[in-house]
């Protein structure tokens, strides 16, 4: 797989994910939940997350420190 590098809004969206969190618990405005369709976008067509929970590549692409959580509703 190639090396992935993430944005800093991919990079804290995954983070919330990997922390039990919403994937868009750290956005504030209208601005900010605008493009965050599109960065959640990316992370899954990534691999990165699947229905609301880090994947493996996910937890690599963050450094092997993220454990599995369960999805939030």
């Amino acid at each position: 797989m190639k090396p992935v590098k993430l944005s800093v809004a991919q990079h804290k969206m995954l983070s919330n994910v990997a922390a039990g969190r919403a994937w868009d618990s750290h956005l504030v405005g209208r601005s900010e939940h605008g493009g965050a369709r599109a960065t959640r976008a990316v992370l899954l067509r990534l691999g990165c997350m699947k229905g609301g929970v880090i994947t493996e590549i996910g937890r690599m692409v963050l450094g092997g420190t993220a454990e599995p959580q369960a999805p939030m509703n």
